[in-house]
C-alpha cells in the first residue's frame, strides 16, 4: 500500500515527512498515514440513477390586498 511520511522515520531506508512509499499492507506505524484503503475497505461507488421526474412546484400568486383581513393590516 502507498502511505506517506508525516515526520522522519526509517522503513527500508529514512524517510523525510511528506515522502510517499510503498509499505507493506496493513502496516501501521505513528510517522505515516496510508494514502488508499485498502480494498477490502473501500467503498463501492454508488451508481449513478436517473433523477426521478418532479412535478415543477406551482407558482405562488399573491393574494390581492382587498382579501386580506383586516386584523392583519399595518396602519402607515
Amino acid at each position: 500500500m502507498k502511505v506517506k511520511a508525516t515526520k522522519a522515520g526509517y522503513y527500508g531506508g529514512y524517510r523525510m515527512a511528506g515522502d510517499v512509499f510503498e509499505a507493506e499492507d496493513g502496516l501501521t506505524a505513528s510517522w505515516f498515514v496510508p494514502l488508499e484503503q485498502p480494498e477490502a475497505e473501500q467503498p463501492e461507488p454508488e451508481a449513478e440513477q436517473p433523477e426521478a421526474e418532479q412535478p415543477e412546484p406551482e407558482a405562488e400568486q399573491p393574494e390581492a390586498e382587498a382579501e386580506q383581513p383586516e386584523s392583519g393590516r399595518r396602519k402607515k
